[in-house]
């Protein structure tokens, strides 16, 4: 029976498609992963735990998702979140669970494709341990009975088995005005500190009460639950002392300056107690030798308390509070520091160079600025080459602390000035500091010029920025015409095509300053120093022109990355596309079939005795 050649190109074409086209209609979901930032996550039971997940697309498509939440009995969760995920994306997500039994439940995550309402699931196991020290951390309590009829300060040891960092810090109550004096805190792993908080006065006598300690991150949320009891009391001896090393309880420091305080703990009761030792600098940096001091009774120790003056500190008046404590009673000193006043004094010039045009004027600008704590006059001179001429808006100047002041300073020609580069000269000195400073601008002398009335007060002198990447950038332009400037285009010059930029119009008010701000994008580019310039123009033509460097560097993987693996096509059934040889042999055979099918490749006829026979004509006789 033969076989019609449509029907057999047909089937070859069927046979393709089944070899090449099983997985193009797979589902989306597949291409969905999901990666938690702990294998195993651990939280005390009735205590709060976020999770944190990173969700991929990788996928060729934008896809429609829903996040839901399924947990075993031990925990409690309702989550929910509805993501639209671009191709070949991730996002990172997080939601917060709460442990109700002692186990090592599953939670459940569940991936759903909106459209095509697929679905795929993703679980880790998390540890409820009723044995947990607190979760992530160590804490306790100093004392759980107050005083009602006087305020009383509490404190609370944390010990941080986490991870180094920034954690906010609550203390609540339904029936207590109570209130930490920390909010915040930084904690590095391992590390213990002590915050307090304040029991205010009550007429609550012989009660109890509920206080609940939060400590919480982005990653983390840890909770503990106090009792506490308020009862009247009668005053009681003080069961241990507190020797300064000085009388003095006042000192001058400068910033950057160190002192040493040291003070003796002695236990004069007769049961041996740990004693405490925190801390208040109120803006000063502050260091203890030992905050737990161990004593016996009738037994002494020594401490150091570290007082710092940080640079960036404002000189005045400031108090330390010492705490020491037991479970019982505290002593608290305070010393006061005075922080010397110091001059810190800058200046710097709007440019090292510019362009002078005969008949004109060109401005030049010094920003004076006293960040330090004293106040400073100055005084200005300047000198002047090749006859130019030199204007300024004042030649002595005073400065509180804290503040700053523009000088302009117009430069023209003289009747002898050549059109040569020429230095000029600008003289900085403080009358009372000692501050000097010298300036030198080169001019250059040239016939006239079309450039906008513009000098900069910033510029970034150089960029580094990695290859295939970005980088913002921004610099402050002065505009000393009398006319508003607007800027409607922002060039870069001389830069190779593998760098390209987009920076914002802006408009720039007479007698004012503005800034510009754009961004470099850099692509498969070679790392390489470009002296490249920025072109500032407005809608007549006029310009503005500063060289730039752009620095173009190596990126340099960060730890934990790995290099981005190619997806692999989606036409792929017993092989893949990448298989390139093999699918080149299937491929060949494919194209000999269809053109054996087509007759375009003729077949040889075989030719039996039998054949020839019935050909052959019989040969009639004459």
């Amino acid at each position: 029976m033969k076989m019609n050649k449509k029907y057999f190109v047909l089937g070859i074409f069927l046979i393709f498609l089944s070899i090449f086209g099983i997985n193009t209609f797979a589902s989306s979901i597949d291409s969905v992963d999901v990666q938690f930032s702990k294998e195993v996550y651990s939280v005390n039971d009735n205590g709060s735990l976020r999770i944190t997940y990173t969700l991929a697309n990788n996928s060729l498509d934008t896809l429609s998702l829903l996040v839901t939440t399924n947990c075993e009995e031990e925990l409690e969760c309702d989550y929910s979140k509805s993501l639209q995920m671009l191709p070949n994306s991730s996002t990172t997500q997080s939601f917060v669970v709460q442990a109700i039994d002692e186990g090592s439940p599953e939670l459940t995550l569940i991936v759903k494709d909106k459209i095509t309402h697929d679905t795929k699931e993703f679980t880790t196991e998390i540890n409820v341990d009723d044995q947990l020290d607190d979760g992530d951390f160590a804490i306790s309590l100093n004392k759980t009975s107050f005083c009602s009829n006087y305020p009383g300060v509490g404190y609370i040891k944390i010990e941080n088995n986490y991870e180094d960092g920034l954690y906010n810090i609550k203390l609540t109550s339904t029936t207590l005005p109570v209130s930490l004096n920390q909010n915040d805190v930084y904690l590095e792993e391992d590390e213990e500190k002590i915050v307090s908080f304040n029991i205010p006065l009550s007429n609550l006598s012989d009660t109890m009460h509920e206080l609940k300690l939060s400590i919480s991150n982005d990653d983390l949320l840890v909770t503990k639950v106090f009792n506490i009891s308020l009862k009247e009391c009668i005053e009681d001896i003080i069961a241990f002392t507190v020797i300064p090393n000085t009388t003095s309880t006042y000192y001058r420091i400068a910033k950057g300056e160190t002192v040493s305080l040291t003070y003796t703990i002695k236990n004069i009761g007769n049961i041996e107690k740990t004693f405490y030792i925190s801390e208040d600098g109120n803006g000063l940096s502050t260091d203890v030798s030992e905050r737990e001091v161990y004593l016996a009774p009738g037994q002494s120790k020594q401490v150091s308390v570290y007082v710092t003056a940080p640079k960036n500190i404002n000189s005045g008046l400031y108090t330390l509070d010492l705490n020491f404590f037991d479970e019982k009673d505290f002593i608290n000193y305070k010393i006061k520091f005075d922080v010397i006043p110091i001059h810190s004094l800058e200046s710097s010039i709007s440019t090292k160079q510019i362009v002078l045009a005969y008949g004109k004027i060109t401005p030049i600008y010094m920003v004076l600025e006293n960040k330090g704590d004293l106040s400073e006059t100055f005084t200005i001179t300047t000198k002047p080459t090749n006859d130019l001429q030199i204007t300024t808006s004042s030649s002595s100047i005073t400065l509180t602390p804290h503040s700053r002041n523009i000088i302009t300073f117009n430069v023209s020609c003289g009747t002898n000035t050549e059109k040569i580069k020429s230095p000029i000269s600008i003289i900085v000195q403080g009358n009372s500091s000692g501050y000097y400073n010298k300036h030198t601008v080169d001019v250059i002398v040239t016939g006239d010029s079309d450039s906008l009335s513009l000098t900069y007060l910033s510029f970034p002198s150089l960029i580094e920025i990695d290859k295939n990447s970005s980088k913002e950038i921004s610099f402050e332009v002065y505009n000393f015409g009398e006319e508003d400037i607007v800027i409607d285009s922002i060039n870069l010059r001389r830069i190779p095509q593998q760098i390209t930029y987009r920076f914002s119009d802006v408009t720039i008010p007479a007698g004012s300053s503005g800034v510009v701000t754009g961004t470099i994008f850099t692509g498969d580019i070679e790392p390489q120093e470009i002296s490249a310039e920025i072109v500032l123009s407005d809608k007549d033509g006029y310009t503005a022109t500063r060289p730039i460097k752009i620095n173009v560097l190596q990126a340099i993987p960060q730890p934990g990355e790995t290099e981005e693996v190619p997806q692999l096509s989606r036409l792929a059934g017993f092989f893949t596309l990448g298989n390139s040889i093999l699918v080149g042999i299937i491929a060949l055979c494919l194209v000999l079939i269809i053109l054996y099918a087509t007759g375009a490749i003729k077949q040889k006829r075989t030719i039996t005795i039998k054949s020839v026979k019935q050909e052959l004509k019989p040969i009639k006789k004459k």
